[in-house]
C-alpha cells in the first residue's frame, strides 16, 4: 500500500441545504485546524439560488488553490461539484463522503 497523500490545503464544500456552520462541518473544520491544516470551505449560494451552476462559479474564484497538494472532500451536492472539478483538475485526493 503506497503512502497518504500530503496536503497543503484542504477544501471541502458543504451539501445542498448545509452550510459551513452546521452539520459536521465545522467540527471537521476546528479538528484540522487543531491539528496544523488548513482548511478552505467556501461560502456557497443557499435557498432558491443553490444550484449547481451556481456552486460551479463559487468554486471557480477558488481555483487558484487546487491542484497536487489539495485535498477535497466532497458530500451531497459537494460531491456532485468535486467530480465536476476532477474532470479539469488534479488534485492530491477526493475524499467522498456518503
Amino acid at each position: 500500500m503506497g503512502s497518504a497523500p500530503t496536503a497543503d490545503l484542504f477544501i471541502i464544500p458543504a451539501s445542498r441545504y448545509q452550510t459551513n456552520h452546521n452539520h459536521w462541518y465545522g467540527w471537521i473544520a476546528d479538528e484540522m485546524h487543531n491539528h496544523g491544516l488548513s482548511v478552505l470551505m467556501p461560502d456557497f449560494p443557499g435557498g432558491n439560488n443553490q444550484t449547481f451552476d451556481n456552486w460551479m462559479k463559487v468554486i471557480k474564484n477558488h481555483e487558484r488553490f487546487i491542484g497536487k497538494q489539495t485535498i477535497m472532500v466532497g458530500h451531497s451536492l459537494g460531491g456532485r461539484l468535486l467530480q465536476s472539478v476532477l474532470e479539469t483538475h488534479t488534485v492530491g485526493a477526493a475524499i467522498f463522503v456518503a
